[in-house]
């Protein structure tokens, strides 16, 4: 799995919180359901711990 298609999982998956958290401008919730969600997905073998390392928060 790459970096693209890995933002697209967590961004369909978490569109309704992305959108809760844009609105309420807590960059906080998101960035932890974006570390929490790359940990998730490290554990179970999805992604590599080197993709855990360098894959970086999509949202400015």
């Amino acid at each position: 799995m790459n970096k693209a298609q890995f933002d697209s999982i967590f961004k369909e998956e978490y569109a309704d919180f992305i959108n809760r958290c844009k609105k309420e401008r807590d960059k906080v919730a998101l960035r932890t359901a974006y570390n929490d969600f790359t940990d998730y997905m490290c554990k179970s073998g999805h992604i590599t711990d080197k993709q855990y390392i360098n894959f970086a928060y999509p949202f400015k």
